[in-house]
């Protein structure tokens, strides 16, 4: 777990440059992040391997705006979307990042950091319910397992269908 001594994550797209793990030829890129997602006091994890499936996680991300962005173009016949949501926090400065996708033993791992506010430092204070999605290119993706970065720890595991 990281600490931070800013705010952490805002509402907005993601990165629009795909990341590749060498040795799988996985690619990904982070779909969208924030930190209002709707409800939810502990952390989910969810997959999307179709259209429906995409806007109900939309809808959990960003069902608290008023004028919510549009749900993008994926195409289901060669990626999926994984989603993180950490569940309610008492403050700003938490916030969660894919540092990473890879492919082991047939199964797809996602290496996430989930940053804090440092011990003192001033946030925002105000519920937060940080979150972020990714797209892989992996249809059909029946398992994604979320891994912290530094530890190691199995955060949790999102199963298609759920």
């Amino acid at each position: 777990m990281s600490s931070a001594n800013q705010e952490g994550a805002t509402e907005g797209s993601g990165s629009s440059d795909a990341n590749e793990s060498a040795e799988t030829g996985l690619t990904w890129e982070e779909l969208a992040k924030g930190s209002q997602a709707s409800g939810g006091e502990s952390p989910r994890f969810f997959v999307a391997t179709s259209r429906a499936e995409l806007e109900n996680l939309w809808g959990l991300a960003y069902g608290g705006l008023l004028t919510p962005p549009e749900v993008p173009d994926v195409d289901f016949s060669t990626e999926s979307v994984a989603g993180m949501f950490l569940g309610q926090r008492p403050t700003g400065g938490y916030s969660v990042d894919v540092q990473g996708v890879s492919l082991e033993d047939g199964e797809v791992y996602l290496q996430v950091d989930v940053t804090e506010p440092a011990q003192g430092a001033i946030t925002t204070q105000a519920l937060t319910n940080p979150w972020v999605m990714v797209r892989i290119n992996q249809p059909d993706l029946s398992n994604a397992w979320f891994r912290e970065v530094d530890s190691g720890e199995l955060l949790g595991v999102a199963r298609a269908g759920r």
